[in-house]
């Protein structure tokens, strides 16, 4: 981890347009980072699962950030099923 950290903060953060979604206490429920039109992540917290969360990021990211294509893990059940 140690190793990693500084490469994620300071090289592969620069490299994508990062966007977050907090709940009503200001923490942080969900996220996504775009590179190049491709979504790389879209996470959310599992306690907010289900609750619209998610096709929020995505509407966000096609309308804002020009989304055009995005690889799911096809071993991500949950993932494949929401894309």
């Amino acid at each position: 981890m140690e190793y990693f950290k500084p490469l994620i903060l300071n090289t592969y953060l620069d490299a994508v347009e990062l966007r977050r979604i907090r709940n009503k206490e200001k923490k942080i429920v969900g996220f996504l980072d775009v590179a190049e039109q491709n979504l790389e992540m879209l996470f959310i917290h599992p306690e907010y699962r289900g609750k619209g969360i998610g096709k929020l990021l995505l509407d966000y990211s096609i309308d804002n950030l020009n989304v055009s294509e995005v690889d799911v893990n096809e071993d991500n059940e949950q993932a494949v099923g929401f894309y």
